[in-house]
């Protein structure tokens, strides 16, 4: 229990080597429990540590503070707090999770045989920590891995995307995990509904996002075992709340060297991973900076049985090799200085494809690869190229029904909501609602490699409307592979800050960015461009009604709208990809 500047102890695990002498400290922070709590080991010392405990490290592990079996009062995502001494404890007793990661360092050093040097680490929730910890300036933390970090739950990470409730995750995601209540924490973790129940009909029955609230719990528990719950349903818009815990501003002037990894079939923090990455790039240039992407869902660069994900086979051994070949080697090489190595590049790319049974490979080198943006415009043939449009007035019309949305994937298999990132897209051929447009074989391999962004024009009788575009990889059979997909709430055309509805009858224009891909177009294949408005039910649906709060819409709110999206010469729509030059 290791006491922090305002009093509260923080229950630490730590895995010490016999005999050896002074070794480095790798630590890890979570908000999900270092169990077991007692004197059995942790399978993790076995899994993702085990490169780290094969050469002797000090394995940490802490429960951050207000959960499980450490004290003090959890907070989501808990903001960088400016008024904190972010250095040894003064007489302020003000506290964020830096100054947590300080005092834990600060004790380790004292009471452990480290040679002087410590490493934190961390994915998901844990990758925040990482990251926050890395602001901490204790002049022993020498490295730090936020590894597909919690970065923005308004714009792109778990709960929202551009301020789109993710329907499913919230649901799903409640419980033990999240709650402020720490007895709540040794529990059973809340079951969901969706778990059991196809979540397609469920949902669509209960008729609206306020009647899905509902249906969790009543508001009043919500409110008092959730304290991120109010900022989640009562901040529509991306106001001071959002900006304050979004820890994105502060990635300044960071000491430690930091390696950021992240996957591109990442469902829930593929944006932090990103993000992170740009940031602390762009507004801590002297901070050595590494930077890993591959093909992994969720935290799978750890899970070394990892080697196929849907229908994609991608080929053993890539989690392996990154634990063995560029993890370890990142921090062993800022933390142990008796051993002779050498510096792993800064920038380490796996790309994805489309072809079952080969094998991947990795690129390594110093900087992302240069690009040429490239415009894919859409056809009214149902055709998409580089070539702009040239009719003077062409569109496609067509009816967006909340009654009868889009699913995400084919509704069998919802239970595994985490394949629709690559999830093929074949479920959806001949539904009325999906603008679907596809270019000529390639004659060539094409890499991808950067964030995409889509440019739509439009006419619709609606208040409002999602947009989301997906873009497909189709092979030789005719299969076909989701590459990416976003979706854009048009009311945030402007600026997330505020919401200005539709005007009906007029020309719009909504345009957005898409996250990051690293993928190559096989010779053979073709580049599927697909545009819907609905997303249901990894994402909430749209009243397309002028409602402030789509958390507190009504069934009544939710109305049909008629849709014209426009592909001609004053008005084209596009996708914007980002090809590498000179690739082979």
């Amino acid at each position: 229990m290791i006491p922090m500047r305002d009093g509260a102890r923080l229950y630490t695990a730590i895995y010490e080597p016999i005999g050896i002498g002074y070794r480095p400290v790798i630590m890890r922070r979570t908000p999900y429990g270092c169990k077991p709590y007692g004197a059995e080991f942790t399978d993790n010392l076995q899994t993702d540590m085990k490169y780290f405990v094969q050469h002797g490290y000090i394995v940490v592990y802490q429960d951050v503070r207000g959960k499980y079996e450490s004290e003090g009062h959890f907070v989501q995502v808990r903001p960088y707090n400016i008024r904190a001494i972010h250095g040894p404890a003064s007489e302020s007793s003000e506290i964020d999770e830096a100054t947590d990661v300080y005092d834990t360092i600060e004790w380790l050093i004292h009471n452990v045989n480290t040679n002087g040097n410590v490493g934190i680490t961390g994915v998901s929730y844990p990758g925040f920590y990482a990251a926050m910890g890395a602001l901490s300036n204790h002049p022993a933390l020498k490295a730090a891995s936020p590894q597909a970090p919690v970065n923005d739950w308004f714009i792109g990470d778990d709960f929202k995307r551009t301020g789109v409730l993710m329907l499913y995750d919230v649901h799903k995601s409640l419980g033990r995990n999240f709650s402020i209540d720490r007895e709540a924490n040794l529990k059973d973790p809340w079951v969901s509904k969706y778990d059991v129940e196809d979540p397609y009909k469920y949902l669509l029955g209960l008729g609206s996002t306020s009647a899905a609230i509902e249906d969790i719990a009543d508001e009043k528990t919500l409110r008092e075992k959730f304290n991120f719950w109010d900022a989640l349903i009562d901040h529509p818009d991306y106001d001071d709340y959002w900006d304050n815990v979004c820890p994105t501003k502060h990635y300044v002037d960071i000491k430690p060297a930091v390696m950021v990894v992240g996957g591109s079939y990442d469902g829930e923090d593929c944006y932090g991973a990103v993000k992170t990455y740009e940031a602390i790039k762009k507004q801590s240039p002297k901070t050595p900076l590494y930077f890993v992407y591959g093909p992994w869902p969720h935290g799978y660069w750890h899970r070394t049985s990892y080697e196929s994900w849907s229908q994609t086979s991608f080929g053993p051994g890539s989690a392996e090799w990154f634990m063995k070949e560029v993890e370890f080697p990142f921090f062993d090489y800022y933390l142990d200085p008796s051993n002779t190595k050498n510096k792993v590049p800064s920038v380490t790319l796996v790309p994805s494809f489309w072809d079952n049974g080969s094998v991947w490979k990795s690129y390594q080198s110093e900087e992302i690869p240069d690009t040429e943006m490239v415009k894919y415009y859409l056809h009214a043939d149902g055709t998409t190229s580089t070539i702009k449009p040239s009719e003077r007035r062409s569109f496609h019309e067509y009816v967006s029904d909340p009654e009868n949305p889009v699913p995400y994937m084919p509704v069998e298999l919802m239970g595994g909501k985490k394949l629709y990132v690559i999830q093929g897209q074949e479920f959806v051929t001949g539904r009325n609602d999906v603008c679907s447009f596809i270019a000529m074989e390639a004659s060539d391999t094409m890499r991808i490699c950067g964030p995409l962004r889509a440019h739509l024009c439009f006419k619709t009788d609606a208040a409002d409307l999602d947009f989301v575009a997906k873009l497909i990889d189709v092979n030789e059979r005719g299969e076909q592979m989701m590459i990416r997909g976003e979706i854009f709430r048009a009311r945030y055309r402007y600026g997330y800050d505020k919401h200005v509805f539709l005007r009906p009858g007029k020309m719009e224009i909504v345009d957005f960015e898409m996250q990051m891909v690293d993928h190559l177009v096989l010779p053979g294949h073709k580049l599927l461009i697909q545009i819907q408005n609905s997303w249901f039910p990894v994402a909430e649906l749209n009243p397309q009604t002028a409602v402030d709060n789509v958390a507190r819409a009504v069934k009544a709110d939710y109305c049909p709208a008629s849709i014209k999206l426009y592909h001609d010469r004053k008005n084209p729509s596009y996708l914007l990809l980002p090809v590498v030059k000179n690739w082979k």
